[in-house]
């Protein structure tokens, strides 16, 4: 499926990836990690190909997926250096793409929430930090909140 995707055969490598997340959730269950990971593999595949309604409710799936496994965890998202690395991610993945299709409220408290953590966990000067830090801004200033997008 990797090589599929890597060589433009999308629709090739989107019908392997459902697969194994099929065979994942049939074997690990729909709360597995590696369940969750594959939602979040596809929701970027789906997205590259501009199906942006589908990848959006497979990043909402993973993202609600790694969220209750924290809750369950017992952090409840309260202490941000034990943010996983993965809600982190998908939080950016979706802001992006609620981004492009100018869903700007929407989009920005998941923004904030990729920075919030990124700092926590990352530092400041880290490179997934600055890209959060430039999304953030991005969506502000589409908003229309220059001074806060600064």
């Amino acid at each position: 499926a990797y090589l599929l995707k890597s060589l433009g055969r999308w629709e090739e490598a989107e019908a392997l990836f459902r697969r194994m997340l099929q065979w994942r959730e049939a074997t690990y269950g729909a709360q597995h990690p590696d369940t969750l990971a594959s939602a979040g593999v596809l929701a970027i595949l789906l997205e590259t190909q501009g199906k942006l309604c589908s990848a959006e409710l497979f990043y909402r799936r993973a993202l609600a997926g790694f969220e209750a496994r924290q809750d369950a965890a017992g952090s409840g998202g309260s202490n941000l250096c034990a943010e996983p690395p993965e809600v982190m991610e998908l939080s950016a993945r979706l802001a992006g793409l609620l981004h492009l299709q100018e869903r700007l409220p929407e989009a920005e408290p998941l923004a904030r929430r990729a920075l919030r953590g990124r700092e926590a966990t990352l530092g400041l000067e880290h490179l997934e930090t600055l890209e959060s830090a430039y999304q953030l801004a991005h969506i502000l200033y589409a908003q229309g909140l220059y001074g806060e997008a600064q």
